[in-house]
Formats: structure tokens, C-alpha cells, sequence
């Protein structure tokens, strides 16, 4: 009987507490639930169940109650090493559905062996980049079984050891690996975590002003570990985080709900009070435009994408700040900045600023991707911003492929290393109606890119992207659903401009009060409020 078990149920006496831990001598679980097979089968099947809570399949509600299996999962192991086997099945599962836009990458795109073998490719793709992040949540697994713990909030003293307080303990504990597990260089983008599910439950989001998306997860992990109390109490066999007794199941129920509740008012209260202001706020007319053009996919040159980008300008009403996709001027900035004179010219007849996507080299031939602006007052202006979250694989190839075989796998013998360079400082433009905060591309997942332009003045988000690397799929709903998050954390409202679409306007609270049709090329616009306070996330997250 393992004694650091979470569920672990020992003999009660009279006036003895009941602990978390393994099964009670008791009971016997089925054979096929003590069968590991069948308990790493049954993880990877519930993890999926869970992976549909992502942005995009948008069933939403799982995440207020699919991650309990992976609990109970975990603390029924004889042993951590198994319950960190369960949980790498459990989250590889839960991966494997919410990234399954991967089977959706181009042909077009691959080299080396996976060229000649594109369908087999994309599978391999996808389950090495799930396989990567199930391993941590794989390492959540094993120290949940490895921590003393018992349920509720407070700990509990039991034959001269602590049991520490399970409620507190498996949030923080999924949170700091979710946080700070996530090295780019081994395809550790935060992409499938927990909170971007609840993009559209704007009440529930506000509190994402004050903990970010961390706070979110929480209370996701917080409502599964009071269901599963409940269920484990109610039926005497799932003793996952066993209560000693009704009042203590009574009572740690009412503080979770009232906890919950108090987050759901709290935000009602920041919605009802941003539609009250909003009459008396100062507004600006924003648009963005997709062109549904792309130079490999379409087989049309930049010419001809620039002159369609040029005619969706003229959809957008005057006065107003258009933003265009990435990789939208074709152009090298540095070297064409004397030149893009007349290209400015039909923003300002219009009477327009635009926001566009192009690339720049510095003097040492490092290139860039990039973002400028031409002003409708001043034309094109002389800075530019460098991306700083760079895409693995698509900007750059980690160190660990190119000096092993893997890079001669993925690509081939000869290959070239074509590296997009990183910025390193952020870069807000002051237009004569705001200041700007870009981004490039999934910019928009890294919370730290928009949080430093708001701290150097930004009182507008903008993230100009580029979707053509995958057929139609459920890839940008999840950018919208990153942008979404970055617009409350901030609180600032937020223009989305992709090359495929759906492009989208997000206002300061969240709310999607545009959203462009998927691969159609359109212009969309709102007016949408100019913010210059901080939230308590923008002033102290790190």
C-alpha cells in the first residue's frame, strides 16, 4: 500500500479520518480496471473525450469535467512511474484531437523522405509533437501520485504525517507545468492549454484581467476535483479525495461553488460595467481584410495579391486603421523604405492607416518577419517591428534536428537551413489616433508579447497572420481564441487579420464583435474603444 497515494482509503475507525489513497482492502476493483492495458487504453480514450473542448470543435463544457479521469487514473497506480505512463497516454489523447488541424498541412510544404510519403507525414507529425507535450503532463501524473494528499482545502495531520490539501495542490501543481514546461525549441507552444476552451464564456474569462489564463484552469480543475469528490464519497468505491465525513464533504463543496460563483460575478460585474462606459469612451473604426490569396496555393504572384489586398482596402470605410495579413507587402523594408512612396499614397487618399506584413534584413543579411505601417498622415513610417516568437520548423529548426539525424530524415541530405532571425525588443507605432502593439503570427498564443506592448503604451492589439500552411481547418478559431484571452488579460481591444480567414475584431472584454468567413476573401469592421488603463495581470505577470 503506498502511503503517498492521493485516493489512498485506509481501515476507519471510530473517530478516525478517512485519507486519500489506494483502494480500501475492501474492495476489489474489476480485474479489467487493475489491468494496466486497459487503464492506458481507457486514458487515451478519455483524454480525447477531453481534447474536444478545444477552440474549434467547441465543446466547451468538457473541461468543467473531463479531466477527472486523468486523476483518478493517476492515484489507482501501484506506482508513480505507472501513473506517469497513464497520464503521457492520457494527455497524448487529449493532444491528438485538440491538434488535429496537423493532418490538415499542405502537400506542397514537405521535403526529404516525407515528401514521398505525405499521408504517413502528417500522422508522424502530429503524434510526435502530442507525444512531446503528453510527456508533461506525464510528469503531472507522477507527482500526483507521488504527493501526500488528502481533499478539500486544508491539510490534514494523520499518524504523524501532513496530507496536503489536494484542492490546492493539483491546480497549482498542473499550472506551474503548464507554465513553465514549454520550451519552443522542443515543440512546447502552450497551444491546447486548458483555458482557451472557455473563449466564448465571457463572464467566466474577466478573470483572466486579474491571473491570466491561469486562474481559468483553475477553476476548470477545481470544478472536476469537486465532481469527483462528490461521485467518490457518494459511491464508497471512487475514493478519490475521500472526505472524512459528510460535513467535510459539505463544506469543501460549498466553498468550491461559492468560489466558482464568485468568479462568474465578478465577471458579469466588468461586462455590465464596460457596456455602461462605453457610451462615454473614446472609439476607433477598425477593419481587417483577407485576401483568401496565397502565392503557393493559389499560384498567383504577390502582385496579384497585393492588388486584391489593395481593393478590400476600398471596402473599408475612411478613417479607419486597416490591417493586413502577414507577409502582405512584398517587399524588403530596410532596402525599399525611399521607395514606398507611392505605395502609401492610396492609404492616405483614403484616408486610411494601414498595418502591414511584409519581411526586412538587417546589415549583417539576417532576415526578418516583420510588420510596418503606413500612416494616413505621414505616410510610411520609418520603424518596423521585428516578430520575437518564432514558429518551430516554419522560422526555424531547433538545434536538437539540425546536429542529429533528424534533420536529414525531415528533410533530406543536402538540406539548406533557410533561419528566420528573432527580434529581441518590442515595438508600439504611434498613430495619430493611437498607439499600436503588433504581433506576427501565433505572436498572439505568447501572453508576454502583447503584455510588454501594453506596459510600453499600446492601447491597440493587432496580429497580422498567415494560415495558408494548412487546408481549412480549425487553426484559426484557436488563434481567436488566443487573441480573445490576450484582449482580456489586457484590456484591450484586439484585430485579427489572417490570410485565409476567419479574421476577427475583438473589443476589450472579450467579446467577437466581427468575425470574417473561413476562405472567402472579405473586409470586416467595428468600432471598437481606445483603453489606456492596465490591468493587475499587465502590471505584475511575469
Amino acid at each position: 500500500m503506498t502511503s503517498s497515494s492521493v485516493i489512498e482509503t485506509i481501515e476507519q475507525r471510530p473517530g478516525q479520518e478517512t485519507l486519500a489513497g489506494n483502494p480500501s482492502p475492501a474492495y476489489k476493483w474489476p480485474t479489467a480496471l487493475r489491468s494496466e492495458a486497459f487503464c492506458r487504453f481507457l486514458a487515451l480514450l478519455t483524454g480525447a473525450i477531453l481534447g474536444l473542448s478545444a477552440p474549434g470543435i467547441e465543446q466547451w463544457y468538457l473541461a468543467w469535467c473531463a479531466f477527472a479521469p486523468v486523476i483518478v487514473l493517476a492515484v489507482t497506480a501501484r506506482e508513480p512511474w505507472y501513473a506517469g505512463v497513464r497520464g503521457w497516454f492520457f494527455f497524448t489523447g487529449y493532444n491528438l484531437v485538440a491538434l488535429h488541424f496537423c493532418l490538415s498541412v499542405r502537400q506542397e510544404l514537405f521535403e526529404g523522405i516525407f515528401s514521398l510519403i505525405t499521408g504517413l507525414s502528417v500522422l508522424v507529425i502530429l503524434f510526435i509533437i502530442a507525444a512531446l507535450k503528453g510527456m508533461l503532463g506525464s510528469i503531472f501524473c507522477l507527482w500526483l501520485k507521488a504527493i501526500p494528499m488528502t481533499g478539500g482545502f486544508l491539510p490534514l495531520k494523520n499518524q504523524g504525517r501532513w496530507l496536503m490539501p489536494g484542492f490546492l495542490v493539483i491546480p497549482l501543481l498542473w499550472v506551474v507545468i503548464d507554465y513553465l514546461c514549454y520550451p519552443p525549441e522542443f515543440l512546447g507552444v502552450r497551444w491546447t492549454s486548458f483555458e482557451y476552451s472557455q473563449y466564448r464564456q465571457l463572464p467566466l474569462i474577466q478573470l483572466a484581467s486579474i491571473t491570466g489564463g491561469a486562474g481559468i484552469t483553475i477553476c476548470l480543475i477545481l470544478s472536476n476535483l469537486t465532481l469527483l469528490g462528490i461521485i467518490g464519497f457518494c459511491t464508497k468505491r471512487i475514493r478519490c479525495l475521500t472526505y472524512p465525513n459528510s460535513k467535510a464533504l459539505l463544506l469543501n463543496t460549498t466553498l468550491s461553488v461559492l468560489l466558482l460563483t464568485a468568479v462568474i460575478n465578478f465577471g458579469n460585474q466588468r461586462i455590465n460595467s464596460e457596456n455602461a462606459a462605453f457610451a462615454k469612451k473614446k472609439k476607433l473604426t477598425v477593419s481587417a481584410i483577407q485576401s483568401n490569396l496565397c502565392q503557393k496555393i493559389h499560384k498567383v504572384d504577390f502582385g496579384v495579391i497585393h492588388k486584391k489586398n489593395l481593393e478590400l482596402t476600398k471596402e473599408c470605410p475612411p478613417n479607419s486603421i486597416v490591417i493586413w495579413p502577414e507577409w502582405s507587402f512584398p517587399a524588403v523594408f530596410s532596402k525599399a523604405y525611399s521607395h514606398l512612396e507611392p505605395f502609401s499614397k492610396p492609404a492616405r487618399d483614403q484616408n486610411q492607416s494601414w498595418v502591414l506584413g511584409c519581411i526586412d534584413e538587417d546589415k549583417k543579411g539576417q532576415h526578418f518577419n516583420s510588420t510596418i505601417v503606413m500612416d494616413k498622415a505621414r505616410g510610411t513610417l520609418p520603424m518596423v517591428y521585428h516578430k520575437r516568437y518564432l514558429v518551430p520548423f516554419g522560422e526555424f529548426t531547433p538545434k536538437w534536428v539540425k546536429e542529429t539525424p533528424f534533420g536529414w530524415i525531415l528533410y533530406g541530405q543536402n538540406k539548406t537551413y533557410e533561419e528566420t532571425a528573432s527580434g529581441n525588443t518590442s515595438v508600439c507605432f504611434p498613430l495619430e489616433d493611437v498607439v499600436l502593439g503588433p504581433m506576427l503570427c501565433f505572436e498572439c498564443e505568447e501572453p508576454s508579447i502583447s503584455r510588454d506592448s501594453v506596459r510600453d503604451g499600446a492601447q491597440l492589439l493587432v496580429d497580422s497572420s498567415y494560415t495558408g500552411w494548412f487546408h481549412n481547418s480549425i487553426l484559426s478559431d484557436q488563434m481567436i481564441a488566443f487573441c480573445v484571452m490576450r484582449s482580456v488579460e489586457n484590456h484591450r481591444s484586439f484585430v485579427f487579420s489572417t490570410t485565409l480567414g476567419p479574421s476577427a475584431i475583438i473589443d476589450s472584454t472579450g467579446r467577437i464583435l466581427r468575425q470574417a468567413p473561413r476562405e472567402e476573401s472579405a473586409a470586416i469592421t467595428a468600432e471598437v474603444p481606445i483603453e489606456s488603463d492596465t490591468t493587475l495581470f499587465t502590471q505584475f505577470s511575469f
